[in-house]
């Protein structure tokens, strides 16, 4: 959506909202495809809807995550991957590293035999290497859908369901930066029971006429 591959390299205060698609094996993802060596994506979102192929990773934020970070971030479009894919709300495969303080709100789903979560496709040592109280949030779809389609070893911690509802509520982000009126000097806004959400630094005032 925004970079193909990111390597050794930060990406911070951006976005995308055009949809992102890849064929068979590729890497794609709303805002990254493959994110590589250190890399870190802070006070991010997408919200295009992101498809792949069979064998693919395929995230709504980033395909395949390895060695690398990913916080303050969302996406909100749907996912969709092929036979045998990795397919996540925010991220299609993770391979060491932290994922912390993000939400993922699209649908998510694969062909036969794919890795299906609403937050991770695979995780190879779980979301759980995140830090203390920046919850991650995922929300609650289909039955047979969890966070994380698959761990390798350890476990989905850190990653907590919610309806649709609920993620439009203050009291399911207690443990984050986020207010509901402006002028606080906060990293969230939240509308509530209106929307998702939404990073303060990408807001814009809006003059209505009368």
């Amino acid at each position: 959506g925004l970079v193909g591959w990111q390597y050794n390299s930060s990406i911070t205060t951006a976005y995308a909202t055009g949809a992102a698609t890849g064929g068979d094996r590729a890497l794609v993802g709303g805002l990254v495809g493959g994110q590589y060596e250190s890399s870190s994506i802070t006070t991010a979102y997408a919200t295009g809807a992101v498809m792949g192929g069979d064998d693919a990773k395929v995230g709504g934020l980033v395909g395949h995550a390895e060695k690398s970070s990913i916080s303050t971030a969302y996406a909100t479009g749907a996912v969709t991957g092929g036979d045998n894919a990795a397919v996540g709300g925010l991220v299609g495969t993770q391979l060491v590293g932290n994922i912390t303080t993000t939400y993922a709100a699209g649908d998510v789903a694969g062909g036969a035999g794919a890795f299906v979560g609403g937050l991770v496709g695979f995780t190879e040592a779980g979301v759980a290497q995140t830090v203390a109280g920046d919850q991650n949030y995922w929300r609650t779809q289909a039955a047979g859908v969890s966070g994380c389609g698959y761990i390798a070893s350890g476990d989905c911690g850190g990653v907590t369901g919610k309806t649709e509802a609920e993620l439009k509520q203050l009291i399911t982000f207690t443990d984050w930066s986020i207010d509901t009126v402006g002028g606080q000097s906060k990293t969230w806004r939240l509308y509530t029971g209106d929307a998702y959400p939404l990073l303060k630094v990408f807001l814009r005032p809006l003059a209505v006429g009368v």
